[in-house]
């Protein structure tokens, strides 16, 4: 079994900030995933921010953001930088933590390579995704 790092990053802010834009536009704390389609990394990568809490499932294809994803936009709580996941479930929390403010510095850059672990934590490899380049969402 290999565990991958998954980071909570700019990305995933950007995600959340147009899912709280949603929320906040129809009064309804339930997001389908659909209005994210008009950005493919957007959309796939929207599920990821349960890994952070910041969301949770209300129904296929619908989400919600949690009380920490709205206490995270905030800036009221900080949360950790990375989490390690096997199998699609978390394994481990970085104690190193993170919090909106840092996020919002810099350009949003999605993530195009991933490091690998074995189940004892050791490191084993950097894998890159897709191509080499990395994409601006700015």
């Amino acid at each position: 079994m290999t565990t991958h790092k998954e980071f909570l990053n700019a990305h995933k802010l950007h995600i959340l900030k147009r899912m709280a834009n949603h929320v906040r536009t129809t009064g309804k704390n339930e997001v389908p995933l659909r209005v994210l389609a008009d950005d493919v990394n957007d959309y796939a990568n929207a599920q990821k921010l349960r890994y952070s809490a910041l969301i949770f499932k209300i129904k296929r294809g619908t989400w919600g953001i949690t009380s920490h994803g709205w206490a995270f936009l905030r800036g009221d709580k900080d949360l950790p930088r990375h989490v390690y996941i096997a199998d699609n479930s978390i394994q481990a929390r970085s104690d190193e933590l993170i919090n909106v403010r840092e996020l919002n510095k810099g350009e949003v850059v999605i993530q195009n390579q991933f490091e690998y672990y074995n189940e004892n934590r050791e490191y084993l490899n950097t894998r890159p995704v897709g191509n080499s380049l990395q994409t601006s969402l700015i």
